[in-house]
């Protein structure tokens, strides 16, 4: 009976992946149209503001709803793997930057408090800068979605030997310990929590398992339980560059007690510039 449950089990989510595959193949097409004409237009409108902050903002929302979209068909790639990357030097506080600009509209519409913390200069890691914004989005995301109305979340980068330890934890639902072990399995979820919130479909702690592990670093999450918040703990390594008299300092970050800081209220940021979407 175990075996057959298991096999039903099994050739479910199978048909379920197959069928994600198929939608999010069939968005990719009306995305890519609706992307191309905003940037026609953006350029044909460059001496209107209004019309061309407008579209920047549809220029924005169209790249993450096509970020969206590869997630679905990422689980295929995850399990061929064909998950690729394009590794290049960057820097993380950027990637963490453009991850909290990406998430705007979602903290703006739940009315949360989203405090940065980045470490003082910058924080060479070699990465896809593209991958890294999703696993950090992802993250993002579900702090969101899993934080009442109203919450707090709270994102710090620091350098801790030669590693770079960024660190994301929020005021929401929290998560039931015993199923912590398997937060990580594709299409895993917390049934006992999701009538506290948006609820998922167990793709994206997948992904940020298998992004962070294709650039060398590890990820925890960790709860005291239902209520207390959630925190998530992502490792990884620092770029350094060697040459024959050994290490190169001027590789290395500079980094000062207190690192730089600023918060999201809502979705008003200080320390970064304001964009009309945010209005």
């Amino acid at each position: 009976m175990e075996s057959t449950t298991k096999s039903l089990v099994g050739a479910n989510e199978g048909e379920a992946r197959v069928l994600i595959a198929l939608v999010a193949h069939e968005l990719r097409t009306p995305l890519s149209t609706l992307s191309n004409a905003a940037a026609v237009l953006r350029s044909v409108l460059v001496a209107d503001p209004v019309a061309g902050a407008a579209l920047e903002m549809i220029l924005r929302q169209t790249r993450v709803l096509t970020r969206l979209v590869d997630d679905l068909l990422d689980p295929a790639r995850i399990e061929t793997g064909q998950l690729s990357a394009n590794f290049e030097s960057r820097d993380l506080n950027e990637v963490l930057t453009w991850a909290a600009r990406s998430c705007e509209s979602a903290l703006e519409a739940h009315g949360h408090c989203l405090q940065i913390t980045l470490s003082a200069g910058s924080i060479p890691v070699v990465a896809d800068f593209d991958r890294l914004v999703q696993v950090f989005m992802n993250l993002l995301g579900n702090a969101i979605k899993y934080t009442p109305q109203g919450g707090r979340i709270y994102l710090n980068s620091t350098i801790e030997g030669q590693e770079v330890v960024v660190r994301l934890r929020d005021s929401g639902v929290g998560m039931n310990p015993a199923t912590l072990p398997q937060m990580f399995d594709l299409f895993a979820q917390d049934h006992s929590t999701q009538a506290m919130s948006e609820g998922g479909v167990g793709i994206g702690l997948a992904l940020v398992h298998q992004i962070v592990g294709m650039h060398h670093g590890t990820v925890r999450g960790c709860s005291e339980g239902y209520g207390k918040g959630s925190e998530f703990i992502v490792r990884l390594p620092l770029q350094v560059q060697v040459s024959r008299g050994g290490l190169d300092p001027s590789a290395l970050p500079e980094h000062e007690h207190g690192g730089r800081g600023f918060d999201v209220e809502g979705i008003r940021l200080s320390g970064m510039p304001a964009t009309t979407e945010s209005r």
